[in-house]
C-alpha cells in the first residue's frame, strides 16, 4: 500500500503529513504494484513532496555526521562494498556525499555498464554479467545475501548526530 511505501522507503508517516487529498482507503488498503503502476504512484507521492524533501535533508545531515564520526572524507580513497548488481547504492552515495567512491562487488550486472562511473566498479566473480548465464554467485544471490546479512538487521537511516537505525 502507499502508506507502507511512504513510511518504509521515504521515511515519512502519511498520517502526520500530506494535504488530506488521499483517502484512508487509498493510503492503507489499496495494493500497489511497482513498476507497473509507477506513473499513478508517483502522482500520489507528489502530495507528500515537501515532507519527503524535509526528511531527506535531515537524513542526509545525519548520514554526513556519521561519516564525519568515522573520519571518512573525500580526501581519502573510499569504497562501497556490496554483493552488487547495478551499482545503485554507489551511485546515490556518490551523489549525496560528493565523494569519488569506488564500488567493490561480488558481481555486477549489465545495468552497471550504463553508469558513467562504471570504470570505478570492480567485481570479484563477474563483471557486467547477465542472469541465467550460469554464474553461481548471481544465480544464488538471494541465498548469499541472507547468509551475509548482519544480525542488526538492514540499515534504515541515520538520525540526529549520526545514529544508525536498523530494521527489525
Amino acid at each position: 500500500c502507499l502508506a507502507n511505501l511512504l513510511e518504509h522507503r521515504l521515511g515519512i508517516h502519511p498520517d502526520s503529513v500530506g494535504d488530506g487529498t488521499l483517502s484512508r482507503r487509498s493510503l492503507y488498503e489499496e495494493p500497489i504494484s511497482l513498476p507497473q503502476q509507477i506513473n499513478s504512484v508517483f502522482k500520489e507521492i507528489l502530495n507528500f513532496k515537501d515532507p519527503i524533501y524535509e526528511n531527506a535533508k535531515r537524513e542526509r545531515k545525519s548520514y554526513l555526521a556519521y561519516l564525519n564520526q568515522l573520519e571518512i572524507s573525500s580526501k581519502e580513497k573510499t569504497a562501497v562494498v556490496d554483493i552488487g548488481f547495478a551499482g545503485t547504492i554507489q551511485k546515490y552515495l556518490r551523489k549525496m556525499t560528493s565523494m569519488d567512491l569506488l564500488g567493490l562487488y561480488f558481481i555486477t550486472n549489465q545495468k552497471a555498464k550504463r553508469h558513467p562511473f562504471s570504470d570505478k566498479m570492480h567485481a570479484c566473480f563477474g563483471r557486467f554479467t547477465e542472469f541465467g548465464q550460469g554464474n553461481c554467485v548471481y544465480e544464488y544471490s538471494l541465498s548469499l545475501e541472507s547468509v551475509l546479512t548482519a544480525s542488526e538487521g538492514q540499515l534504515i537511516r541515520f538520525e540526529g548526530d549520526g545514529v544508525p537505525v536498523f530494521g527489525k
